[in-house]
């Protein structure tokens, strides 16, 4: 099956250039490259120059929304059979575009059903990151269930049928830090298999741009996600009182242990503003229905 492979960047025109020239190396192609740019305005001529100099690749200016809003810019205009997302601080191990299509091909002739989501990992400097289940507060426990089926995809070295994205996108109020885990769940719910594949894998080298613009919105986007996955995903009243209870005296409690008082004012903003967003979301399906 033919692969788009998307690539999300902001503000790092250097990394970008190291992604697609990573390009050159793979043993597969994709169909098409599509990049979308988040970039502030002063960067973004040095995006696209860098996307420019590598022939074929498809240039969009990002909505400016998060990292949700911008793989949807992407999902807009893909057309290969499957989808692969990386970001612009990660490099394309050579066999991955090879080997992914034939394991989809793999598993979905073994399980009869083409909702199947091949996810391998990332290979950092200190070592490889699986996929992993999620525990309850939303964080990764490190652990793959024995099954070989995590419940979170490591979205920097996954495929995804396209045909998910006709019923689901992400989530864009997520700015940042759990859409990964929201579009897996939501994939789960809709029917979709996750299955890892461990000799997959791409590189990742962490950059540390931009990671003052992510303080503040990776808390309430995990707020957010939890209290969709046990509203809507899990559909269980219990778990979402418990969830309420548990994150916010975690969240709040943990900065006031440590007498870190303007973070526990920050703690509980989250809170609210993710409460706020779920209301939204909330209305949002009722109105569809």
């Amino acid at each position: 099956p033919s692969v788009s492979l998307c690539i999300c960047t902001m503000n790092r025109p250097d990394e970008l250039n190291e992604a697609l020239l990573s390009l050159k190396t793979s043993l597969a192609q994709p169909l098409e490259v599509i990049v979308s740019d988040d970039s502030r305005e002063d960067l973004a001529e040095r995006v696209r120059g860098v996307t420019q100099a590598h022939p074929g690749v498809i240039y969009l200016r990002g909505p400016r929304k998060g990292l949700s809003a911008n793989r949807n810019a992407c999902l807009k205009i893909v057309r290969g059979e499957l989808v692969s997302f990386i970001d612009d601080d990660q490099k394309l191990h050579p066999e991955f575009l090879l080997r992914g299509p034939e394991e989809y091909i793999r598993l979905r002739e073994l399980h009869g059903t083409e909702r199947i989501i091949v996810t391998g990992n990332q290979t950092l400097p200190e070592g490889p990151l699986d996929p992993s289940n999620l525990n309850f507060l939303g964080f990764f426990t490190g652990q793959l269930p024995r099954e070989g089926q995590p419940n979170a995809i490591c979205i920097g070295a996954a495929l995804i049928p396209a045909g998910l994205f006709r019923q689901a996108q992400f989530d864009e109020n997520i700015f940042f830090g759990s859409e990964e885990s929201d579009i897996s769940f939501h994939a789960a719910f809709l029917g979709y298999r996750i299955i890892y594949v461990g000799s997959l894998t791409n590189y990742h080298y962490p950059s540390s741009v931009n990671r003052d613009l992510y303080e503040g919105k990776v808390l309430q986007s995990r707020l957010y996600f939890g209290l969709k996955r046990y509203w809507i995903y899990k559909r269980s009243l219990p778990r979402f009182l418990l969830f309420n209870l548990y994150a916010f005296v975690n969240a709040v409690g943990h900065c006031v242990k440590q007498l870190r008082f303007r973070e526990s004012i920050a703690a509980v903003s989250a809170f609210l503003k993710a409460w706020k967003q779920f209301r939204g979301k909330l209305l949002e399906l009722r109105s569809r229905t």
